[in-house]
């Protein structure tokens, strides 16, 4: 009887242990696409209570085989027993025909795989038979004149407004030159450091409110992409920042901080999550690791500033 009931305590601790391991799944909206086709590709994380665990990050803007057309959008939630779940949905496409593979995810730290998810990409000129489609006959132009003339008509009144701007512009008198502020001409690193200290010390004060604080953590990071690599940043999305920053060909580990540090950021400007203080600590954590790696700094001036 002591065995057997030794036996069920431990069988009973190692499906707790199992429970509480992170756990990754997929699922797409259809099986099937033709060439170039977008899918919905949903990736869920499910972790139990104080277990820690990250969504994966695709640094090569590719799944296997297919290549992210829009994504992530991500969104975190709690389950009743403590543990939390995150889901990413992304849009993907194949641009080859055969059958391909969305293939099995794990978290970066460990814990249950997804399974594999086949998918069918088929060639856009063959009919549901699987035989070439017939090359269409050439379709007639048809003539709208009174579309012709109101045309010409707006075209007249663009081309007579522009007449008058630049007559405009050339006979107002000058102006006085406008006066210019100093510039800071600091690396770019130190500017978004001292920023981010600033940040940290709000944090800590109590003091930053959730949605004004990642605005500002935001700016600061897009700034000091702006200055270090003349990126636009400010003026664009997050996924274009991702993409144009691929040209300056980053460490994988500082594309995955600045993708995580924008996510975060997105998800309290747009989405209108209310992050707990802990959680916009990490984003702050993940914006200065980012700029240290980046930054054009000597190994003996790195760390500090928390």
């Amino acid at each position: 009887m002591r065995r057997a009931a030794a036996a069920a305590a431990l069988l009973a601790l190692l499906a707790a242990a199992a429970a509480a391991e992170p756990v990754m799944e997929t699922a797409v909206d259809r099986d099937s696409i033709t060439v170039g086709d977008p899918i919905a590709l949903l990736i869920r994380l499910t972790t139990g209570p104080g277990e820690e665990a990250s969504l994966p990050v695709f640094p090569e803007e590719r799944i296997g085989p297919f290549e992210i057309l829009d994504g992530p959008v991500v969104e975190e939630t709690e389950t009743g027993r403590g543990g939390r779940v995150r889901t990413a949905r992304y849009r993907i496409t194949a641009y080859e025909t055969g059958e391909s593979e969305i293939p099995g995810l794990a978290p970066p730290e460990g814990g249950r795989e997804s399974r594999p998810i086949p998918i069918a990409v088929l060639s856009v000129g063959l009919d549901p038979t699987g035989r070439p489609r017939d090359v269409k006959g050439p379709k007639p132009i048809e003539r709208d004149f009174l579309r012709m003339v109101f045309a010409a008509v707006v075209a007249l009144l663009l081309l007579a407004a522009a007449a008058y701007i630049l007559h405009r512009r050339r006979n107002r008198p000058s102006e006085t030159a406008p006066v210019l502020g100093a510039v800071d001409l600091r690396p770019a690193h130190r500017i978004a450091l001292e920023r981010l200290d600033g940040l940290r010390r709000a944090l800590e004060s109590g003091g930053a409110e959730a949605r004004p604080f990642h605005f500002e953590l935001s700016d600061a990071v897009r700034r000091y992409l702006s200055d270090r690599y003349a990126l636009p940043a400010p003026e664009r999305t997050s996924r274009e920042i991702l993409r144009e920053i691929r040209r300056e060909k980053l460490e994988p580990e500082a594309t995955a901080l600045l993708r995580e540090c924008l996510a975060s950021c997105d998800l309290v400007k747009f989405r209108g999550i209310e992050p707990t203080r802990e959680e916009s600590g990490r984003s702050l954590d993940r914006a200065r690791a980012f700029v240290e790696k980046t930054g054009e700094t000597a190994p003996d001036e790195r760390g500090g500033g928390r």
